[in-house]
């Protein structure tokens, strides 16, 4: 039963990828070209006199301009909330790994992925079926954010799965540090010996670094989390929304849309600056 469940699954998979690839060559044959936000207020640059030296576009020039000429700033202050609640739910999780509201919900969302996993790898060897838990409740979120970034070219979207999957991280971190004393009870009533980083680490003679494995799912999580709420903030104002909806905020390769727009901005406050 294992296998056709690993079979099935892994023919979805390829399907999904198959389906995806198709539609992104479609859409890129057929997609007008889109008015980037840094070429709207992108000016023409005059020539500068000798004496003034130009000067690089700074982050508080380019971002200041940016939130000047920004189409609609409600929609922008309502994203840059968001994110910062994003950012509430990372420090919320850190403070309390276990018990606090974030860890919990964290919790709810990736119980299920994580024993699904086991099953899902279990065909594929002894180091899989523990491991598969821990690696499917991280997948089950960074698939989405890739299918929403690399098809659907939604940033807001893709960067929230990506902050679900930095959690999952955080939420693996306690599991990973309870692998030498075994003290957190496991569901199903299933006795220490099915637990998965005690035999994994174990297995491998690395049971006294559970600790070092634990930081290290800390940090990862961390970076992502923080990571997904710079990128939010700043595509909010660099690439804004015109409006509630899913509609492309760049046309082709995200961080040079949103690099161009930043050095358009200031670009912009330099002229003025200058009066070059």
């Amino acid at each position: 039963m294992g296998i056709v469940l690993a079979v099935s699954i892994a023919a979805a998979l390829a399907l999904i990828g198959v389906g995806a690839w198709t539609e992104v060559r479609a859409r890129r044959r057929r997609r007008p070209a889109l008015v980037t936000f840094a070429e709207e207020i992108s000016v023409p640059p005059d020539p500068v006199p000798p004496s003034v030296p130009r000067l690089p576009g700074t982050l508080s020039s380019g971002l200041r301009t940016a939130i000047l000429n920004h189409p609609a700033p409600a929609l922008a202050v309502l994203e840059t909330g968001f994110w910062l609640l994003v950012a509430g739910t990372w420090i919320d999780h850190l403070r309390a790994p276990r018990s606090g509201l974030t860890a919990q919900m964290v919790w709810a969302l990736t119980i299920v992925p994580h024993e699904a996993g086991h099953l899902i790898c279990a065909p594929f060897g002894w180091t899989l079926q523990f491991a598969g838990g821990s690696i499917w409740q991280v997948l089950i979120f960074v698939l989405p954010a890739v299918f929403a970034f690399a098809v659907r070219r939604q940033i807001s979207t893709s960067l929230l799965f990506w902050a679900l999957a930095g959690h999952s991280f955080l939420n693996m971190a306690p599991y990973i540090g309870d692998a030498s004393t075994r003290d957190l009870p496991l569901l199903f009533g299933l006795g220490k010996d099915h637990h998965d980083w005690w035999n994994l680490l174990g297995h491998y003679g690395l049971l006294d670094y559970d600790a070092v494995f634990a930081a290290v799912a800390i940090g990862v999580g961390s970076v992502i989390l923080v990571w997904a709420v710079i990128t939010g903030v700043a595509a909010a104002w660099l690439l804004p929304r015109q409006g509630i909806g899913t509609s492309a905020r760049f046309e082709s390769r995200f961080w040079r849309a949103l690099w161009a727009a930043f050095r358009a901005g200031a670009g912009e406050e330099e002229r003025d600056r200058y009066g070059a």
